[in-house]
């Protein structure tokens, strides 16, 4: 076999191959006996048809099972011979083929691009000012309080103010007297100000309970739903009761209340798991930075078959979440997995670019994860799972789960190194709620 490599670019390559009449004799061979075996021709038992025949009248399947047979193994043996780190045949010229001489043909096929490292240290990249922890326990301990309130009449009033909950019935139309589905209720429980349009509000707040009430709701232009958009409902409502939620104190009791010792305990617990989310948000941000700045400083062609096989797999783990999130849900649809398919390619992309200039700054920088570390890394997953089972434990010891991991620590090791590598400005809070 007779091998010929040229780079078409630095992600694609030409391969050309030329296989000796010895290998083509022995793959028509083959090729006639699994054909004799499946033909079936009046007059012969199966297999014992004269070769002759078989050749005159399977001749066209023949040939395309030999052709079939040497493409995939000498095209497969070339580019393990010569290190190409293949992704997809992009096109296949086949030449002729004739018994007992010499076959040959080209194939485009597109390659794991070549990186050269442009620039990888000393880049400019942001984060937000994070934000106060002081000021984010007071809003995590009002929203447990929140979720653990009571609804509570109101007895020393009976005229609706923003945040009450007002028992009541609704019916809307439009005008001609149309009453589109959704818009009539009885007996509904509503939280005012809480997602609700404002006209909706304000038509009530101020009213006495109980009471009878007509206003007029003017629905967005960008409503969600399409038959109200922009669209002017007139509502009649009735309203029975008037309540509120009473907030239990924030002492010991209510710290007891929700699983802790004390007040103390409780807020500790908070801060302490404020202080990781607001560390894993800042460092996100970080690398975001540091990924955009770093693709933008190392440009190269990326092969679309990359792009695609990361979005598959992208939309593959969208799936999945969602079929956990949602026990009834089936698999998408064929259109909504292709718009899916079709949204996901920025990211992709920026994930496969990444991805590559990742693992060559890594080789740059000899930038390694060691058994040790790997081992470690096990062992606090495995400590985040009650009674972890067996199955499990043997899952992440596996090969292909430490190979994985071992991939993604010296991913993680290298964003950063190279954040330590860079400058780190904070933006102020106005800037970063405008980019």
């Amino acid at each position: 076999m007779e091998v010929h490599i040229e780079e078409t670019s630095t992600c694609s390559r030409k391969i050309s191959v030329k296989v000796g009449g010895d290998a083509v004799n022995a793959a028509m061979a083959d090729a006639l006996k699994k054909v004799a075996r499946e033909a079936v021709i009046p007059g012969f038992r199966p297999g014992k048809a004269p070769k002759a025949m078989l050749k005159q009248r399977f001749a066209g399947l023949i040939n395309e099972r030999v052709m079939d047979s040497l493409i995939n193994k000498t095209l497969q043996q070339a580019m393990v011979e010569h290190d190409i780190k293949f992704i997809e045949v992009t096109g296949l010229l086949p030449g002729k083929l004739s018994e007992s001489e010499e076959f040959s043909y080209t194939a485009n096929v597109d390659v794991i691009p070549t990186v050269a490292l442009q620039q990888h240290k000393g880049f400019k990249i942001t984060q937000s000012t994070p934000e106060s922890i002081d000021e984010a326990l007071d809003k995590a301990l009002d929203k447990l309080r929140d979720e653990h309130a009571r609804v509570v009449p109101v007895t020393d009033r009976d005229v609706i103010a923003r945040d009450d909950i007002v028992l009541l019935d609704y019916h809307g139309t439009l005008d001609g007297g149309e009453a589109p589905d959704g818009l009539h209720a009885h007996g509904a429980s509503l939280h005012i100000g809480e997602n609700l349009l404002e006209d909706f509000n304000q038509g009530l707040i101020g009213k006495k309970v109980p009471g009878e009430y007509k206003f007029d709701v003017q629905f967005p232009e960008n409503y969600g739903e399409e038959s109200l958009a922009g669209k002017c409902v007139h509502f009649s409502v009735t309203t029975h009761e008037l309540k509120h939620k009473e907030l239990p104190a924030l002492d010991d009791d209510f710290a007891i209340d929700v699983g802790n010792e004390n007040l103390d305990e409780l807020k500790q617990e908070i801060r302490k798991r404020l202080e990781d989310e607001i560390s894993k948000r800042t460092r996100q941000e970080l690398r975001q930075s540091l990924i955009t700045k770093l693709i933008e400083a190392n440009p190269f062609d990326v092969p679309s078959a990359m792009i695609s096989q990361q979005a598959e797999r992208l939309v593959d783990r969208a799936e999945e979440q969602m079929q956990q999130m949602f026990r009834s849900m089936t698999k998408l649809s064929p259109e909504h997995r292709a718009a899916m398919l079709e949204e996901s390619r920025p990211n992709a992309e920026v994930e496969v670019r990444s991805g590559l200039l990742l693992i060559e700054i890594s080789k740059a920088e000899n930038i390694e994860i060691s058994d040790a570390e790997i081992d470690a890394e096990t062992e606090r997953l495995l400590a985040g799972v009650k009674n972890a089972a067996p199955s499990l434990i043997q899952s992440v010891n596996s090969t292909e789960f430490r190979n994985n991991l071992r991939f993604k620590l010296q991913e993680d090791k290298t964003v950063d190194f190279l954040i330590s590598h860079s400058e780190i400005e904070t933006l102020a809070a106005e800037h970063t709620a405008t980019r």
